[in-house]
């Protein structure tokens, strides 16, 4: 399993289907059971019986837990899981999500994020998910280097020829990361469009 394999501390998946209802999809206590984690849904609509979103893990256990709604009218809906993950006794505040397609979307979507978290923290805060933002220039970019600084992001997307950083792992303080990239392995290449994206962490300044 690609999860498994990666060894992290926190993972965040997005474009989840979640099963419901009894339906043999993807259950939430299967893939707690398979991959040792504590696994926490962030659903954004139900269709069909299955419920869709985002999920984040981490073998830590979570001290708190929210979801955000940043969905914006006439578009598909979209949340992100706020939690404090606790790291042998550390406070990590970890959001995950997965923001719109649209430039104008994206730009409030950042902005209401920011908002949320921009009060003085002695937290480390990591921003993770798929930001859909592959334009350097935008104005949800601009925001995003305003309170995380000017990081490099690997290319994650698509998988097999990968050209777009939309996949992020954004930390604050900015010298707290030490190492990004992408895993290049055939079992990641296949199991979604989008290549995993891992960082090195240091907790510990």
């Amino acid at each position: 399993m690609v999860i498994g394999n990666l060894k992290a501390d926190a993972v965040a998946i997005q474009e989840a289907a979640l099963c419901s209802k009894g339906r043999k999809t993807l259950c939430l206590r299967d893939l707690e059971r398979a991959t040792g984690m504590n696994a926490v849904p962030g659903i954004t609509f139900r269709r069909k019986g299955k419920h869709f979103g985002n999920i984040l893990l981490s073998p830590h256990p979570f001290r708190s837990v929210g979801i955000m709604d940043l969905s914006i009218r006439n578009r598909e809906p979209r949340v992100a899981i706020l939690a404090t993950l606790d790291y042998q006794g550390i406070p990590i505040r970890i959001i995950a999500t997965h923001l719109g397609l649209g430039s104008g979307e994206r730009r409030k979507q950042i902005k209401r994020l920011l908002e949320r978290i921009s009060k003085p923290s002695d937290k480390i805060t990591i921003l993770m998910g798929d930001l859909n933002e592959w334009n350097p220039l935008s104005l949800a970019e601009t925001g995003l280097r305003r309170h995380f600084g000017h990081i490099w992001s690997p290319p994650s997307f698509p998988s097999r020829s990968p050209l777009l950083s939309l996949d992020r792992i954004l930390v604050k303080p900015r010298k707290a990361r030490r190492r990004i990239a992408v895993v290049r392995t055939p079992p990641a290449e296949s199991a979604s469009d989008h290549l995993p994206v891992i960082a090195a962490i240091d907790l510990f300044l």
